[in-house]
């Protein structure tokens, strides 16, 4: 399935699932309102998550804050009066009646999310894993921003979600999962590590997320080498462990990553900073990009 969600205007935002093996069909599609008083504003949705039953929406405590032309600023504006919500969405609901609104009870930002299950004993119970964030953020440079690894533990039942951090102050983004696990329960996850001062992304790490707790990492400014993009899992033919594989990572190379795009490739399982090859780029790709890597 593709999952798709779209802002229409304001507040109101289009889900869609479509069938790739079907060529696109189109599964479900409506259009919800995202709960809130301020039907000005423009809340920040930029990921969501999928279990084997449900999709995952994040209306986060960021809204949209474009600095005018020529100005400086954060491009998301932080909120602190706005508390964050989840809405779980079944597979195929086909109206926003069928939206579950969990308040967090606080304010805070998800931009990317790491994976999220349903319990194997209790399909009620989904566990969440994303790096949040409490505070406003220019997405182009990451100046000021710490993303915290953090477990959400939701309860269909009470309608209630507990938030337990994870054992690390690493700042981290562009968490992956090995993709055939997206939606159900997997040990390891790697995320893209921001550098001193919580600016440029500088590393890579790896986490346990049954124990919530980083099992390693490096940094590749120490190495000197440039600025990273998000890593991506790729299995090792033959092997027998979820972690058997390789992380596949686009490095910018140069000031600033102007000059040249790198492949590195990387032991998933070892943690090696060493990589097990570097492949020279033939185009440049811009710092930040991200997304979906798909077999031809």
């Amino acid at each position: 399935y593709v999952y798709v969600y779209v802002y229409v205007y304001a507040k109101v935002v289009k889900y869609g699932v479509y069938d790739e093996s079907q060529g696109g069909k189109m599964l479900t599609s409506f259009k919800f309102k995202v709960p809130g008083d301020d039907a000005s504003a423009l809340p920040f949705m930029h990921d969501m998550a999928i279990t084997r039953d449900y999709s995952i929406v994040v209306d986060n405590s960021y809204n949209f804050a474009l600095p005018i032309e020529g100005g400086e600023g954060p491009i998301l504006k932080f909120d602190e009066n706005h508390n964050a919500k989840f809405g779980v969405i079944p597979r195929l609901a086909t109206d926003e009646s069928q939206i579950i609104w969990l308040n967090l009870g606080e304010p805070l930002a998800i931009n990317h999310i790491c994976n999220a299950w349903q319990d194997p004993e209790d399909k009620d119970i989904i566990y969440l894993h994303a790096p949040i964030a409490y505070e406003a953020i220019d997405i182009f440079d990451h100046k000021g921003y710490q993303g915290r690894m953090t477990e959400f533990r939701i309860d269909l039942r009470s309608k209630s979600v507990k938030k337990t951090d994870y054992s690390s102050e690493l700042s981290v983004e562009f968490p992956r999962v090995r993709d055939e696990l997206v939606g159900y329960p997997s040990r390891y996850g790697y995320t893209a590590q921001h550098g001193e001062g919580r600016t440029a992304i500088e590393g890579l790490v790896k986490w346990d997320l049954f124990e919530r707790k980083p099992v390693g990492s490096f940094y590749y400014r120490n190495q000197g080498i440039g600025i990273l993009g998000e890593p991506q899992f790729i299995p090792r033919r033959g092997g027998e462990h979820e972690d058997d594989g390789y992380l596949i990572v686009s490095v910018m190379e140069g000031e600033g990553g102007n000059e040249q795009t790198n492949l590195h490739v990387y032991n998933a399982s070892s943690f090696s900073s060493v990589p097990l090859a570097v492949l020279p780029g033939v185009e440049k790709i811009p710092v930040g990009l991200h997304g979906y890597w798909k077999d031809l």
